[in-house]
């Protein structure tokens, strides 16, 4: 994913010292259309990186 891969590029020499993933099936039940990442780096940032493709249906 381009998205984790950008958030640890501009943390050059940072390590990551925890991540917490929800990954869910809100309206398509084959796929996950959502999910939510928390990834924490031992000099104290903490990035989120949330995406849903669920609102993209047809009304």
């Amino acid at each position: 994913m381009h998205l984790l891969d950008q958030i640890l590029w501009m943390m050059p020499g940072a390590k990551l010292t925890s991540v917490y993933a929800d990954i869910r099936n809100v309206i398509n039940f084959e796929v996950d259309d959502y999910f939510k990442i928390l990834m924490r780096f031992d000099n104290h940032v903490t990035a989120e990186v949330e995406l849903g493709t669920y609102f993209l249906t047809d009304a």
